[in-house]
């Protein structure tokens, strides 16, 4: 009865049946996660959200729809080892995630003519005009904006020193940069900034120096098992009151576990998830738990490459598919309302400030 239907589904879609011949029996995406590694949860995340998106799309599709999916361990050699192996194998639509990831992959595609449709990766560097690179997201400046402004309202209680700490990675990189210009913008000084390497996993010298400025409002910048390192390492050398702020991508169970007792209490600018959406709920049910804001862009990114496909007859014809992404204006998905800019082919964002408390981040908005 399901094979009738389907093939029912094929001659409405496609207005023929003469047509059928020329149709595809799959559409095989390439989807890059770290599924490995230190942030393997944000990948086991994503990816989790995007199969809830097939079983959805594919109930309903005239055309069923594949995940080819490689790891990239969150690291960058890695990340384009997976993106070659994906091109040797045919795919020419793929999904990548984060920065470090998915900008070193958005240097290749254009000569490769594979079309990107990233998540989570927010790196300013990523957006070019009119190419063949897309994203869920958008640039480190929404996040920066949310960062400045809890910073801001810190600032303004009382005499206060501000300081940065960042790893050196594209985009935590470049979110200092914005970060540091919306403050300077706000007459709000940095009186102190600083830098490590990834996978750095002693801070006692980075304390040192904040307790030497007496630094009382931090934004550190990094990923979740860093920051859940320094957050122990500074309540063990500094227990006392001070405004640590971290960006969306320490929201994950790794923070958690590196920080130990002193997880608690911190400030975090967090992508938004519409919980109460039929996408959400249906992804309780399935997982037993609440969608991520990582399982929500692997979710929106499956959902939004079938839209273009279903533009496109569901065959991978670039030219075809660049455009129906540019068309897209209103997408309700599981992080919220958004539709796609008209040069750099770019979604924007929502954020909202949350406070570590109890093993998870909460609402404070």
């Amino acid at each position: 009865m399901k094979s009738i239907f389907r093939a029912l589904l094929f001659v409405i879609f496609f207005g023929a049946a003469g047509d059928l011949a020329a149709a595809p029996t799959a559409v095989e995406l390439g989807f890059i996660a770290t599924l490995s590694g230190p942030r393997a949860s944000l990948g086991r995340d994503a990816l989790d959200g995007a199969n809830l998106a097939l079983s959805e799309v594919n109930a309903q599709s005239p055309v069923p729809i594949k995940l080819q999916v490689e790891d990239s361990q969150g690291d960058p050699k890695t990340g384009i080892s997976a993106y070659k192996k994906l091109l040797r194998d045919g795919r020419h639509f793929i999904l990548t995630q984060n920065s470090n990831v998915s900008l070193p992959i958005s240097q290749l595609v254009n000569n490769d003519q594979v079309l990107q449709l990233a998540r989570c990766t927010t790196a300013d560097a990523y957006s070019s005009a009119h190419d063949l690179t897309f994203r869920v997201n958008g640039s480190t400046y929404n996040e920066a904006q949310k960062i400045a402004q809890a910073v801001k309202e810190k600032y303004a209680a009382g005499p206060a020193a501000v300081g940065i700490v960042t790893m050196e990675d594209e985009y935590p990189e470049m979110l200092r940069k914005n970060l540091a210009g919306l403050l300077k913008n706000q007459d709000i000084p940095v009186a102190f900034s600083d830098s490590f390497a990834p996978k750095e996993n002693d801070f006692r010298s980075v304390i040192s120096k904040l307790k030497q400025r007496k630094i009382s409002i931090l934004a550190f910048l990094s990923y979740p098992t860093e920051a859940g390192t320094f957050a122990r390492q500074f309540s063990e050398q500094q227990p006392g009151a001070i405004t640590i702020v971290f960006n969306t991508a320490v929201n994950a169970p790794e923070y958690f576990a590196a920080a130990g007792e002193a997880a608690d209490g911190k400030y975090l600018a967090a992508l938004a998830v519409e919980l109460n959406s039929p996408a959400a709920r249906a992804f309780q049910r399935r997982y037993n738990r609440a969608p991520s804001w990582m399982a929500a862009s692997g979710y929106d990114a499956v959902k939004i490459a079938n839209q273009a496909l279903g533009q496109c007859a569901f065959k991978i014809d670039l030219s075809c598919l660049s455009k129906a992404l540019y068309g897209i204006k209103h997408y309700d998905g599981l992080s919220g309302t958004k539709g796609f800019d008209d040069v750099f082919g770019d979604m924007s964002d929502v954020y909202k400030l949350v406070l570590s408390k109890g093993g998870k981040f909460v609402d404070t908005d």
